[in-house]
């Protein structure tokens, strides 16, 4: 057993000499008791005491690995050594389970995402052909809008139009994630979900603020009422959309000008909704 060769000429105690130069004072106690060859030398020329007086970290992990290249993993009862701390492992175990969560909850976000899009683009849908005013019945103009000239209406075809459509790239967001996509990416599109949803509520407000007030133009209080109330649904969206921007930066380095064609769409919606009612 003393004199078995494994690697470089190194016996069991060589490697024992290595890995544990404080048991120099054991091992010597053991002579007396057992025959145990320590003169005995490896391919380089060293006994086992030379290698206890010489072993260092760096010699120690240089023969770990010889050792494990050598001889294989799990074979013949010798246990294969970690080149990597433990708390690795359990970071990347810890990690992946994070992981896993994260998909989950994902997934059941995106289940509600799909049904608000979904909503979203059938009632925009249904409104583009159910036009405020009605339409025109006979003439050469027949099928027309009644209202086509009016500026009112055509801000509500418009943004009606733009709700239809963010809604549909949140849909399409969401259909991506079915390719089996990355955990980063996954986190981008539900984020790019959600964001063109809460854009195509707004565009769907200010659209039914606009075919409202197309259609009240004889009871100008009621329109005007009808206008500051629609209006009030941006001001939970304005600090929604603030501390979203927030979220987005911490998860993900979303690219920037994903953010200012949010910001666009946003502002320009405010800015055609401000100059309809100046």
């Amino acid at each position: 057993m003393t004199r078995m060769l494994i690697v470089d000429g190194n016996t069991p105690l060589h490697l024992l000499a290595t890995f544990r130069s404080h048991l120099l004072p054991k091992i010597k106690d053991m002579v007396g008791d057992i025959k145990l060859d320590l003169d005995v030398v490896n391919n380089q020329n060293m006994s086992v005491l030379g290698m206890m007086r010489k072993s260092g970290s760096d010699q120690l992990k240089q023969e770990i690995l010889k050792l494990e290249e050598s001889v294989g993993p799990y074979q013949y009862g010798v246990v294969r050594v970690n080149k990597e701390p433990k708390d690795n492992d359990d970071d990347r175990c810890r990690d992946h389970e994070q992981d896993e969560e994260r998909q989950k909850e994902m997934e059941k976000t995106k289940e509600s995402h799909l049904i608000v899009a979904a909503l979203i683009v059938t009632v925009t849908f249904t409104a583009a052909f159910t036009l405020p005013g009605g339409v025109i019945q006979d003439g050469d103009k027949e099928g027309t809008a009644i209202l086509s000239k009016k500026a009112a209406f055509q801000a509500f075809v418009i943004t009606d139009a733009i709700a239809m459509v963010l809604s549909l790239s949140a849909i399409f967001a969401h259909f991506l994630m079915s390719f089996g996509t990355s955990t980063n990416e996954s986190v981008f599109l539900v984020l790019y979900g959600a964001f063109s949803t809460m854009m195509a509520m707004g565009a769907m407000v200010i659209a039914f603020v606009t075919g409202t007030y197309a259609v009240l133009t004889t009871s100008l209080w009621l329109a005007i009422l009808t206008t500051f109330i629609g209006f009030s649904f941006f001001i939970p969206l304005y600090f929604f959309f603030r501390t979203f921007e927030i979220q987005i930066r911490k998860q993900i380095k979303a690219p920037s000008f994903v953010l200012f064609l949010f910001y666009f769409y946003f502002l320009e919606l405010l800015k055609g909704f401000i100059l309809l009612n100046i």
